[in-house]
């Protein structure tokens, strides 16, 4: 697999999960339970990801960082 790239593997945190897009990046990728998302990251490049969760679900996530420092921010959207 290419350096650049890293794999959500699942999700966590609590409430809403948004990691932070750079301004003028269109959308953000709703996570699934389950599926997990692979996609190459360039120095300087953000992506943005959300998760939809009820009142006092959890969730965990993982980031396989792969050659590349990766930055997770998370916050409350709803």
């Amino acid at each position: 697999m290419h350096q650049s790239r890293y794999l959500l593997l699942g999700l966590c945190l609590s409430l809403l999960l948004g990691v932070q897009a750079a301004p003028g990046q269109a959308g953000s990728t709703v996570l699934q339970i389950g599926t997990p998302i692979e996609r190459a990251l360039i120095a300087g490049q953000s992506h943005r990801y959300t998760i939809n969760l009820e009142e006092d679900q959890i969730a965990q996530i993982v980031v396989d960082q792969r050659g590349i420092d990766v930055i997770v921010r998370e916050g409350a959207l709803g």
